[in-house]
C-alpha cells in the first residue's frame, strides 16, 4: 500500500476577474469616452444613410406601421428586469451572479415575447391598423435575441471595452439593415423589409457579443443572488 498521503482541497468559486488595463482609471475613462463617442457618431451616420436609402425605396406607410410597432416595443423594453445594469454596477461579479443574471434576462425576454405576441391584436385595434399585428409579432422576436446577449454586452461595458462594442454594433447594423433591409426593400417587401432588418440585426448582434464576450450559459436562479440583482435591476427599470 502506498505511503503517499492524498490531500484534497475544497475549491470555492472565485469572482470572475475582468482583464483590466494597467493604465490609470482616468486614462481608461477618457479612452472609453472617446470610443463611445466614435461608436455613437458612427452609428448615427450609418443609420442616417440607411434610412435615406430606405425612404426612397419604401412607401411612407411602411415607416408608419413600423413606428406604431416600435411604440409598443420601446414601451415593453422598459419592463425588462434591468439585471444587466446590476452586472455593470457590482464592484465584484461572480460566475454564479453572471449565470443568474443571464437566466433572469432570458426569462424576461421570453415573457415579453409571449405578452407582445398575445397582445398584438389589441395593439392593432388601438392603433386602428390591422397590419400591426403580424409586424409586431415578428419584431417581438428581437426581445428574445437581445435578452440572450444582454449580459455579454453588460460585461463589455463593465470593462469599458467600447471598442469591441463599436465593432459589434456597426457589423450587426451593417448586415441587418444595409444588406438585409435594403435588399428586401429592392424586392418590394415594404414594411417587412424593416421588420426583418430589425430581427436580423438583433440576432447578429447577440451572436457577435457572445464571440467577443463569452460567459457561462448554464442557467441558475439562486435565491440570494436573484434577490440582489432584481433589487437593483427592478429599481432601475421602474425609474
Amino acid at each position: 500500500m502506498s505511503a503517499e498521503t492524498i490531500v484534497t482541497k475544497t475549491v470555492f468559486p472565485r469572482p470572475v476577474r475582468e482583464l483590466r488595463a494597467s493604465a490609470p482609471l482616468f486614462e481608461r475613462t477618457v479612452d472609453a469616452f472617446a470610443w463611445r463617442f466614435i461608436s455613437e457618431s458612427s452609428r448615427f451616420a450609418l443609420q442616417l444613410a440607411v434610412m435615406i436609402v430606405l425612404a426612397r425605396l419604401l412607401p411612407v406607410e411602411s415607416f408608419g406601421l413600423l413606428t406604431l410597432s416600435m411604440i409598443v416595443i420601446n414601451f415593453a423594453s422598459r419592463a425588462q428586469l434591468g439585471v444587466s445594469s446590476a452586472v455593470i454596477q457590482h464592484n465584484e461579479i461572480t460566475e454564479t451572479q453572471i449565470r443568474v443574471a443571464f437566466s433572469l434576462s432570458v426569462l424576461s425576454g421570453i415573457v415579453l415575447v409571449i405578452l407582445i405576441w398575445s397582445g398584438a391584436p389589441l395593439a392593432a385595434e388601438l392603433f386602428r391598423a390591422e397590419a400591426v399585428t403580424q409586424v409586431l409579432r415578428l419584431i417581438s422576436l428581437s426581445f428574445l435575441f437581445t435578452s440572450f446577449g444582454a449580459i455579454a454586452e453588460a460585461l463589455l461595458e463593465r470593462k469599458l471595452d467600447y471598442r469591441s462594442l463599436l465593432k459589434v454594433e456597426l457589423s450587426s447594423y451593417g448586415i441587418g439593415y444595409c444588406l438585409v433591409g435594403i435588399s428586401l426593400a429592392l424586392f418590394d417587401y415594404g414594411v417587412w423589409a424593416l421588420a426583418w432588418a430589425t430581427v436580423v440585426y438583433s440576432l447578429l448582434k447577440t451572436g457577435l457579443l457572445f464571440s467577443v464576450s463569452p460567459h457561462p450559459l448554464r442557467p441558475s436562479l439562486t435565491r440570494s443572488e436573484s434577490a440582489k440583482l432584481l433589487r437593483f435591476g427592478t429599481g432601475t427599470s421602474l425609474a
